[in-house]
């Protein structure tokens, strides 16, 4: 029993570690863009907002799909 209470405490060290070297590491979104050259952070601003207008959409789907009664693949836009 020892050997499996020690062998627990070793693993979540070691993941703990690990996540702990992770955080510190690596850097945010915003802290990674700020480091872009300016032609750079514009372009990644740029598609940030597409993105966020996809995402927007994809949403107001979803929630379409959701409010009615009718089979999803029903609810969806014609192509």
């Amino acid at each position: 029993m020892n050997k499996v209470i020690n062998s627990v405490i070793a693993g979540g060290a070691i993941v703990g570690l690990g996540y702990a070297l992770m955080k510190l590491t690596v850097p945010s979104d915003k802290e990674l863009i700020e480091r872009l050259p300016p032609n750079m952070q514009k372009e990644a601003t740029r598609l940030h907002g597409e993105s966020a207008a996809k995402n927007a959409a994809l949403r107001e789907l979803i929630q379409k799909s959701v409010d009615t009664d009718r089979p999803v693949w029903e609810t969806g836009t014609k192509r």
